[in-house]
């Protein structure tokens, strides 16, 4: 946990350097959970890693939100090319539910990727 807020802290630092305030502003808030999170971990390490889970599930969903609102449409629109170019060879194989759950996945963590943005789950901590 320490690991991962570190890193959300650095992000947040060079968004900020970049002019990106609220976004900075997003990660600076998510950082502040994360050590919330991480002292509830520490005082119960025996506590419900499901309600963890849950917790930083949603700290995810609110850190993709942020960042999908804070990218310029330019750099949007070529994420979603290369994700276009990427599904190429395997849309005939895929129903429309599936090509359009991978895009989302894809555009979500290159995203977070773009930003220097950790996943947040016990399984990539």
């Amino acid at each position: 946990m320490a690991r991962c807020t570190g890193t959300v802290e650095s992000a947040s630092q060079e968004v900020r350097q970049a002019g990106q305030q609220v976004l900075a502003e997003d990660l600076t808030a998510a950082a502040a959970t994360l050590v919330s999170l991480g002292q509830c971990a520490e005082a119960q390490p025996s506590g419900d890693l499901e309600e963890l889970e849950r917790n930083l599930t949603a700290l995810e969903e609110k850190l993709t939100a942020s960042v999908l609102r804070a990218t310029p449409v330019e750099l949007l629109a070529r994420f979603r090319a290369e994700v276009e170019r990427g599904l190429i060879p395997y849309r005939r194989k895929m129903s429309a539910a599936e090509v359009d759950l991978l895009e989302r996945r894809f555009l979500k963590n290159r995203l977070l990727e773009h930003y220097k943005v950790p996943r947040m789950s016990l399984f990539y901590l």
